[in-house]
């Protein structure tokens, strides 16, 4: 078993108490009562190369190795403070940086593909992590990344840059499309930080000339909504969330076989947010609707009749945007806020918008039978 990644129970209490200057300091990993540990000592340029040539791994992406996690904090187990970047967002939720193919990515603590990095650092020094101790080593980072890491923004498909956005296609390749006045560019590099769900699907490739009346053919509704459906669209996608963004909520309205469902899937989403989700079913609280804001830029929920009043003031502050609360877990005192923010879409048969504050909110839509539509094409 690798000295890099085993570490003797006693052996950072020994150095510690000694005060040799090439002791090793490890963050207490939950559930050990430890004192808190000074911040890392320098390494001597022979042992950091040593370290550094034993962690490459050719296939994984390159880490990125900020001097704010490297100067503050005391050291991870097995390193880890020098091998990965931790970062956090505005609200302490935290995430491991990483380069893609010049594109600064964030995943997520605990996620599959981090996860896969830890276990393949592991191999590299000769053992393999067991379930428990990959908890152990995603709590240590989340713990870590609360207290030490840069506070970063993170983005869900669409950001915001100086003078326009950019977008993230979702594809292996982590292409991104930059917007602004005048000119659409694809570029090599980028450092705006992107985090993708378990969900995500990538989007399809814009092409070098576009063209929205193609779409026309696929919208059957009439003239006048159809130019409010693509000015939604093209709102929604030029709009990440931040707190200027306010989202009119679309609701579209049709009898049974007026493809409703459809439309969500295979326009709407499949243009400004592919998941493999798709379209939900509308949730039950607050909470559950906070979280599926938090892994989406756009949400549709299908076949609704109604909702209850604070529901309804819920769709209200999504579109708008705002945070709830809810106690934080295994706390008794402490609150967690939790953003609600999305684009939304609504369908149904019956009328379901019944309230002053929601219908002001949105943008309703009224599809026409495939039915007729295709008998007008014929015709």
């Amino acid at each position: 078993m690798s000295q890099n990644l085993q570490q003797p129970a006693n052996s950072s209490n020994q150095a510690t108490e000694s005060g040799s200057p090439n002791s090793t300091h490890h963050l207490p990993i939950p559930g050990k009562k430890v004192a808190p540990s000074a911040p890392p000592s320098a390494v001597p340029g022979e042992t950091q190369k040593h370290i550094t040539s034993e962690v490459k791994v050719e296939h994984l992406p390159a880490q990125i190795f900020n001097d704010h996690s490297k100067q503050k904090g005391a050291p991870l187990p097995y390193n880890l403070h020098r091998k990965i970047d931790l970062i956090r967002t505005s609200i302490g939720k935290g995430y491991a940086a990483l380069q893609e193919n010049g594109k600064r990515v964030a995943l997520g603590i605990p996620s599959k593909k981090l996860n896969a990095i830890l276990s393949e650092l592991a191999r590299c020094e000769g053992r393999s992590l067991r379930k428990a101790e990959l908890e152990d080593l995603n709590n240590a980072l989340s713990e870590y990344a609360d207290q030490y890491g840069e506070v970063v923004d993170v983005w869900l498909r669409v950001a915001p840059i100086e003078g326009g956005i950019e977008i993230d296609l979702g594809d292996d390749a982590h292409t991104r499309i930059r917007i602004t006045a005048g000119k659409v560019e694809m570029p090599s590099t980028s450092d705006t930080v992107f985090y993708r769900t378990a969900n995500t699907k990538a989007m399809v490739m814009p092409a070098d000339q576009g063209n929205h009346r193609l779409l026309e053919k696929y919208l059957n509704v009439d003239v006048t909504e159809r130019v409010l459906l693509l000015a939604w669209i093209t709102y929604t996608l030029a709009h990440p969330k931040v707190p200027s963004s306010k989202y009119p909520i679309l609701v579209l309205q049709g009898n049974e076989g007026s493809g409703k469902t459809s439309l969500c899937k295979n326009i709407i989403l499949s243009i400004i947010d592919p998941s493999a989700i798709g379209v939900q079913v509308f949730p039950q609280n607050a909470k559950d609707l906070a979280i599926a804001s938090q892994n989406a830029h756009v949400l549709c929920y299908d076949n609704l009749r109604g909702f209850r009043a604070n529901m309804a003031d819920m769709l209200c502050i999504a579109a708008t945007g705002g945070t709830i609360t809810t106690r934080q877990l295994y706390t008794d005192a402490d609150q967690q806020a939790i953003p609600l923010h999305a684009a939304l879409v609504l369908n149904g048969i019956h009328s379901f918008i019944d309230t002053p504050d929601l219908a002001q909110r949105c943008l309703p839509i009224h599809l026409i039978a495939m039915d007729k539509v295709l008998s007008c094409t014929q015709n």
